[in-house]
């Protein structure tokens, strides 16, 4: 959970890897979603990270059940290839849906 938080929470990060984000910059973005993550208790049973990589095209890289601890989702994130080309969020949205609508809920 969120440090000062109460509750479990699902996050997908939806990663823009296109043109617009130069690759000289990604290591950048990478950095500052891993800031966020540390700012969490990842576990199954309090919050759990997914990650969607979007430029043409989205690809879904970890879903919420696969890593259970901050430094999995961390290495997972520093992971991420740069894919360059051209930016259809409208593609990642939807991969982030179905990613998220096919993964089982957080049990209470």
């Amino acid at each position: 959970m969120c440090i000062g938080c109460d509750g479990r929470l699902d996050v997908v990060l939806v990663v823009e890897s296109s043109h617009n984000i130069r690759s000289e910059r990604y290591p950048r973005v990478i950095d500052l979603l891993s800031s966020v993550v540390d700012q969490f208790e990842v576990s199954a049973d309090r919050t759990r990270f997914g990650a969607v990589i979007y430029s043409q095209s989205a690809i879904v890289q970890f879903n919420l059940s696969e890593y259970d601890n901050r430094h999995d989702v961390v290495t997972a994130l520093r992971r991420m290839p740069y894919l360059g080309g051209r930016t259809r969020v409208a593609n990642a949205l939807q991969v982030m849906v179905r990613a998220v609508s096919s993964r089982a809920p957080i049990q209470q």
